[in-house]
């Protein structure tokens, strides 16, 4: 695979003349990030991260709520106790709010919900990180022992942050890929997608569209990323992945720079 460079992880730009003195105003680091670890991938394909399956999609605005699969998540717990999510609404804008969760038993944190960009634990109990995984979903959905039955999004157990390869392009920004990489931990083969789509307004979208696939085997490869044009606010992305056999721990990243417009 000669198209294939070891380049380094980390980039910096230069800001162009009259961007101003913080790099905020211009860019910010951006990345599509997943680790399939506590569960890994198969042969069947799957969104890569801390679940093995593919997220739903709201196609508008709704209410949405958190709860963890064990109930030491929880407000005195020896867990997780209080997290931030960072959200979409429907037209993209970012949105940031804390929740003091209650175990298995679902709290409703927003009701303009579309999107989730991340979530992260703030403060634990004596067990230092959340004790169970943590979910999202809608509030109308059926939730059993704190996972709802079309899950928006997840935190793996242990991990405190999220680690789920799926991202929409948030309001204001347009996405200039830069770099992906992909790691398999032992002589199977992967096979890595990017998968994007794009808003053509009334709820509707463009199919998914893909790359690859990208293969990988016992092993890491930083490949550059260069899109035709830079994907615009409201565009979906996805990164997913499969074996050739067994099962394997998979870890692949999209990054690049979110440039304001």
């Amino acid at each position: 695979m000669s198209e294939l460079q070891n380049i380094p992880p980390m980039y910096s730009a230069a800001l162009p003349a009259g961007a101003g003195a913080k790099a905020d105003n211009f860019a910010e680091g951006w990345a599509v990030r997943g680790a399939a670890d506590n569960n890994e991938i198969t042969t069947t394909e799957t969104d890569i991260g801390d679940w093995r399956g593919t997220y739903s999609y709201p196609s508008g605005d709704v209410g949405a709520s958190i709860a963890s699969d064990d109930a030491n998540d929880a407000g005195a717990g020896t867990g997780a106790r209080v997290v931030q999510i960072r959200y979409l609404d429907s037209s993209y804008a970012r949105q940031t709010t804390t929740v003091t969760l209650t175990g298995t038993t679902e709290v409703e944190f927003a009701t303009d919900y579309f999107r989730t960009e991340r979530v992260t634990v703030l403060t634990v109990g004596s067990g230092g990180s959340n004790a169970g995984a943590l979910w999202v979903g809608a509030s109308s959905d059926t939730w059993t022992a704190g996972v709802p039955a079309s899950p928006y999004f997840n935190v793996g157990v242990g991990h405190s942050v999220s680690n789920t390869a799926i991202r929409t392009v948030p309001a204001g920004f347009k996405f200039e890929p830069a770099q992906w990489f992909f790691n398999g931990e032992n002589s199977k083969i992967a096979f890595v997608y990017i998968e994007v789509r794009s808003p053509l307004g009334g709820g509707a979208y463009t199919p998914w569209y893909r790359t690859g696939p990208l293969t990988v085997e016992s092993g890491g490869v930083y490949v550059p990323a260069i899109a035709a044009q830079a994907l615009a606010a409201g565009t979906d992305l996805r990164l997913r992945g499969a074996m050739s056999s067994g099962t394997e721990k998979l870890f692949a990243s999209l990054a690049g720079f979110l440039t304001r417009v």
